[in-house]
């Protein structure tokens, strides 16, 4: 990136990349947060996604076997309620992104920017489709399985390049005074699926 590679060019990379390393990250120690603190919010809202991500398949697959109005309407309720998680990206785009590009740390953020966006327009797709009353139920059940599946891969990839990669590397250059810059920040974009813990900042 620093030659001047686009950044979109090494985003169709960044898989390859994680997955060479992928043994070694796996033997991370992950680090021991307080509820309050970005990291640890961050972290939960991965797991509450993971949870969204996986009742969406449910019916996802239950409207493969049995195409139906019912469940697509379930089905695009859940993917609006999987949108909410959009207030996590908007935090590490707006805070933490700034802080870790003003230590030097500016390579991932670009990329992962890139896969929010991809991510988001996946979102949108879907639920035009499931909200259009002219579109046949058979149609709308195969055009949101084209688009689920690499949704859900970028999004459950990202749980790990978050959770291995940008948050230990935030913890690692951000001082205790950055993290608490970011923590009065958070509030300005929201939460996704949780309320923030009160244990932290210590007094």
């Amino acid at each position: 990136i620093a030659e001047g590679l686009p950044v979109e060019d090494i985003q169709y990379l960044c898989d390859v990349h994680v997955a060479m390393f992928r043994e070694s990250l796996d033997q991370q120690v992950p680090a021991q947060m307080t509820p309050g603190h970005p990291v640890y919010t961050f972290n939960t809202e991965n797991e509450l996604a993971n949870l969204q991500l996986n009742e969406c398949r449910q019916l996802l697959v239950k409207a493969a076997r049995q195409p139906d109005v019912q469940t697509l309407e379930k089905l695009a309720a859940g993917i609006h309620k999987l949108m909410e998680y959009d207030r996590h990206y908007l935090r590490k785009e707006n805070i933490l992104f700034p802080y870790l590009e003003k230590y030097g740390f500016s390579g991932p953020s670009s990329v992962m920017w890139g896969i929010h966006d991809e991510i988001r327009k996946a979102w949108k797709t879907m639920l035009k489709i499931l909200e259009d009353p002219q579109i046949e139920t058979s149609k709308a059940v195969a055009e949101i399985e084209k688009l689920f599946t690499p949704m859900e891969n970028a999004v459950r990839e990202m749980f790990y390049k978050e959770e291995h990669i940008l948050f230990p590397n935030a913890l690692e250059r951000l001082n205790a005074s950055d993290w608490r810059a970011v923590h009065a920040q958070e509030p300005d974009f929201g939460f996704a699926f949780v309320v923030r813990g009160a244990q932290w900042p210590p007094d």
